[in-house]
């Protein structure tokens, strides 16, 4: 499995039998410092939560445009909640 993160365009997944896209979520940005690391850590969680890849591109996706909506690059990271 492969993911590739392409910021304002979304990314790309390869899972050994495809290629697929997924999007990004609209978001009123306001700081994406940090939003890359976001992306990474909220993948590594929907991976042990045992959520399947495209989920975890989607959730991930997610996750850092709530980010990008706060100020901080620590400080806006959402809980999973």
């Amino acid at each position: 499995m492969v993911v590739i993160t392409q910021g304002k365009r979304g990314g790309l997944l390869y899972d050994e039998e495809k290629m697929t896209r997924y999007p990004i979520y609209p978001a009123e940005v306001r700081d994406s410092n940090g939003s890359g690391d976001v992306f990474h850590g909220a993948f590594a969680a929907a991976v042990l939560r045992g959520y399947p890849y495209e989920v975890c591109c989607h959730f991930s996706s997610a996750v850092s445009a709530v980010k990008c909506m706060g100020i901080g690059a620590r400080e806006s990271v959402p809980d999973f909640e």
